[in-house]
């Protein structure tokens, strides 16, 4: 189906239920306020994404229209539900991994928040994911993050990455990356020397990771320091960022002040709503509002309270410090167990 996501250029949904829609199961905080399922109830069979028994049946429509598009592209398989959900049958997947190995033209994106499941599946079945597969675990926050991250590292993909989707906390990225990989430069105890002297085999965790807010009318706030240490850390480590965007909520400013001039981080002598956010900037008080007073979670920057102006995705667009952040991951189409480049698209300035 066309699709709005920016960081592919089609997805396709094989896997459908026989009632004529979609199904997923909203499992963390992150699935609370669905999109697919808010597509489903528009235009599927209106079930809502609960734990409960469905058949699945294969749309062979959906799966020949990559083999149609002979101009490359990156292509998201199952954005309305999960491929490896609990019951996903498992012929239904050997398909849809046959036709990932007949389209090498193709880049096909697999994100998924069960990575356990996918990790045994692989296993079970002694399957090699194709190398044109970038396979990705989705996740809002550190307990999620860190509960699917050790299923993702035994994962054999050409590129693997972290989709934080909405962002609803700060997470830590593990601290020094070089405990998990290849960090660039470690000092070399035989020669006394800080120095790249890893193998040829050495991965990060994550060949790219993309963040963005939370669009939808009970839409969460996603503070910028976030965004900033992701993006940060992205940068020191060589790892492909995409910012998609801040959502339906976009920051105005961090400046925030008492009437004597003093600020407190817990948000001391500022006014409070019931619903527990601090309001203010202007006299319309439902127009820009704040999160709540932000504790210390661990990242120093994360302590400052935003304003925030409920503006919509499209006017909050796509700008992280007055720049565009959309990286690719380019690989060079070895397996895994291969030697592995790096490289990326950088599209940084937009003023």
């Amino acid at each position: 189906m066309p699709t709005k996501i920016e960081w592919c250029d089609e997805s396709i949904n094989p896997i459908r239920t026989s009632t004529g829609g979609w199904h997923c199961v909203k499992s963390t905080p992150g699935c609370a306020n669905c999109y697919a399922e808010d597509i489903n109830n528009r235009f599927g069979d209106g079930k809502p994404y609960l734990k409960r028994e469905v058949e699945y049946v294969l749309s062979e429509t959906a799966l020949k229209k990559p083999y149609k598009w002979k101009k490359p592209k990156k292509i998201f398989i199952q954005s309305m539900s999960d491929l490896f959900l609990f019951g996903t049958p498992a012929d239904f997947i050997f398909k849809i991994i046959d036709m990932i190995n007949y389209c090498p033209q193709h880049i096909f994106i697999i994100l998924t928040k069960y990575p356990d499941n996918a990790l045994k599946f692989l296993n079970d079945f002694d399957i090699k994911l194709p190398n044109n597969v970038w396979f990705g675990i989705t996740t809002e926050n550190q307990k999620t993050f860190m509960a699917r991250l050790m299923y993702l590292r035994r994962i054999q993909a050409q590129v693997k990455f972290l989709s934080i989707e909405p962002m609803l906390s700060s997470i830590e990225l593990i601290g020094n990356w070089s405990q998990w990989g290849c960090n660039g430069k470690t000092f070399n105890p035989k020669t006394g020397k800080h120095e790249h002297y890893h193998d040829e085999f050495c991965r990060k965790p994550f060949d790219w990771i993309i963040v963005g807010g939370e669009n939808c009318r009970n839409a969460r706030k996603m503070h910028p320091d976030w965004v900033r240490y992701i993006r940060d850390e992205c940068n020191r480590f060589d790892v492909p960022f995409f910012f998609k965007g801040w959502g339906e909520h976009f920051p105005v400013t961090s400046i925030l002040h008492d009437k004597k001039g003093n600020f407190d981080s817990q948000g001391k002598g500022l006014e409070y709503f019931e619903n527990n956010e601090l309001t203010g900037l202007n006299n319309d008080s439902s127009s820009f509002i704040v999160t709540t007073p932000y504790k210390n979670y661990g990242i120093k920057e994360d302590r400052s309270p935003w304003w925030f102006a409920r503006v919509g995705k499209k006017v909050s667009g796509d700008l992280l410090d007055d720049k565009q952040w959309q990286q690719f991951p380019v690989t060079n189409g070895k397996a895994r167990a291969d030697v592995f480049v790096m490289k990326w698209n950088k599209i940084e300035v937009k003023q």
